[in-house]
């Protein structure tokens, strides 16, 4: 995981649309899809369901969108 995956997770959580999110950032909604799974995989957690609507956080994508301002202060400062 680096920064930018958590900052790709933070704008998909704001959004509530991966397509929505993707735009913002300038990539395809496939790979902003793969971002979120490699994610899912790190923390071997569900972050989103993904709906017809748009993806909505499971308690543990909210759980680490609390605590994921902090985290990336401290990544950064760690480099």
């Amino acid at each position: 995981m680096d920064t930018r995956d958590l900052r790709c997770f933070r704008l998909v959580y704001e959004e509530g649309s991966i397509n929505k999110a993707a735009g913002e950032l300038f990539i395809t909604p496939q790979g902003l899809r793969r971002i979120i799974r490699k994610l899912e995989y790190e923390f071997q957690a569900v972050l989103f369901e993904r709906t017809s609507t748009g993806t909505i956080p499971t308690e543990y994508g909210d759980y680490l969108y609390t605590h994921s301002r902090e985290l990336l202060y401290h990544m950064e400062n760690i480099k």
